[in-house]
């Protein structure tokens, strides 16, 4: 199982050159989590079979990797194609990263979010213009994105706050700072300060544009610029190595085993407490309520009490119990034949109990067969964008049956116009 205490971001405006996205991909598929790019390459790949066209629809877009799951907002029929993405790596899956194009949706602009203990927190990548379009956007909207812990990318603004260069403050470089202040951003500080553009143009110094704010939490967290891996780009890398805790990719929680002792000592003792609450003052207002919080209180003081605490991994079987534990620890401890052989007979034994009880489950009680073949279950959506309907995001069931609801009975309930059919010619009737 894969376990991060940080996420290792690499940033870098890649000047559209698709052989250094490629060589990327593949090159630093092991030292990296999150490829945040600007301007990446959106070229012409091959021809697809198409019913309206002899040579086929064109395919377009970047580059893709089998260890690297691409995140971008793809453009529209009539819009220039993206100036932003990112490659999440799939080893960090667990953290369900996904496109929030229903909260800011605009070419520069890369909104993504992961889960954290039930809670979203937001990455964005971000290419503004000569015009500083995206940032203007930004402040435009007014948009409010709680637990932001990272903003970078190519922001064009050259300000005497971050380049040794400048001596001036303009306008769009306060813009930039009051964006990240209302986000509670601060600026993240160059291990060595070195320039991040280097022109080849004569008469364009180097210069400072490229960007990384982070949480003010973590504002002792700095980053640093690979001048070598700058390959046929004029931007340098940005790396930064964004902390979290274990638990973001690992699940732990609390459990009570079916049909175990824990389970049995769990509800003796919530029949017991709940036998010496007094239920004599239900008459009023107040009692009922001090009433529900002793019920309260005696369910999770229980809970506390007996349920264990698990750390849900790849390697979690449902079926292990203590027994399996207990063996196994003790064939580590002597290292015996004897007690390998005891820990295979457990498993066994213990695979046997647990699919013997679900299968009479299923077929007993619920009479759903099918839930024993794993291709009818339920297919999870990828996490990649909301399905919109009427410009809304779906992101209940209810939002979705609603959609799928209207959209195919979108003609329920509404007049129907039966002279068409009298044109028709009718026939004789036909016995079945």
């Amino acid at each position: 199982m894969y376990c991060t205490t940080e996420l290792r971001i690499y940033l870098q405006n890649v000047c559209k050159n698709y052989a250094l996205v490629d060589t990327f991909l593949e090159s630093q598929k092991n030292s990296y989590d999150i490829f945040f790019v600007q301007e990446p390459p959106w070229n012409f790949i091959q021809h697809t079979p198409s019913t309206s066209s002899l040579e086929g629809d064109k395919v377009v877009g970047a580059p893709i990797h089998p260890d690297w799951t691409q995140v971008v907002r793809l453009p529209r029929d009539s819009e220039s194609p993206p100036w932003v993405m990112a490659f999440i790596h799939t080893c960090l899956s667990r953290l369900r990263f996904a496109l929030r194009r229903d909260v800011i949706d605009h070419r520069d602009i890369l909104l993504l979010f992961f889960f954290d203990r039930n809670e979203c927190h937001f990455l964005i990548n971000m290419y503004s213009d000569d015009h500083h379009s995206a940032v203007k956007f930004m402040l435009d909207q007014v948009i409010d994105i709680p637990n932001l812990l990272y903003m970078g990318g190519d922001f064009n603004i050259r300000d005497a706050e971050w380049d040794p260069l400048v001596t001036s403050h303009p306008a769009a470089g306060q813009a930039l700072m009051d964006l990240a202040d209302s986000f509670g951003l601060v600026r993240s500080l160059l291990v060595l300060p070195v320039p991040t553009h280097y022109s080849d143009s004569e008469g364009h110094a180097n210069s400072v544009i490229d960007l990384i704010f982070i949480d003010m939490n973590i504002a002792q967290v700095s980053h640093h610029i690979e001048l070598d891996l700058r390959w046929p780009s004029e931007h340098a890398p940005l790396i930064v190595n964004l902390p979290i805790t274990p638990e973001n990719t690992r699940i732990c929680r609390k459990v009570l085993k079916r049909n175990s002792e824990e389970e049995s000592a769990f509800l003796s003792s919530v029949i017991a407490s709940l036998g010496r609450l007094n239920f004599s003052g239900l008459s009023s207002t107040a009692g009922l309520d001090l009433l529900s919080s002793n019920i309260s209180k005696v369910f999770a003081d229980a809970w506390d009490a007996y349920a264990r605490n698990i750390t849900v991994t790849a390697c979690s079987k449902k079926w292990w119990n203590s027994e399996c534990r207990t063996v196994l620890e003790r064939y580590r401890l002597t290292g015996d034949r004897s007690d390998w052989h005891l820990f295979r007979s457990a498993t066994r034994s213990a695979k046997r109990s647990f699919f013997d009880n679900r299968i009479a489950e299923i077929v007993s009680t619920n009479k759903r067969p099918w839930d024993l073949m794993s291709w009818v279950k339920q297919h999870k959506l990828p996490a990649v964008e909301a399905i919109r309907y009427q410009g809304s995001p779906c992101n209940t069931l209810p939002d979705l049956w609603n959609a799928l609801h209207l959209s195919y009975n979108a003609a329920a309930n509404r007049p129907v116009q039966l002279s068409a059919l009298d044109d028709v010619p009718c026939l004789a009737p036909r016995l079945w």
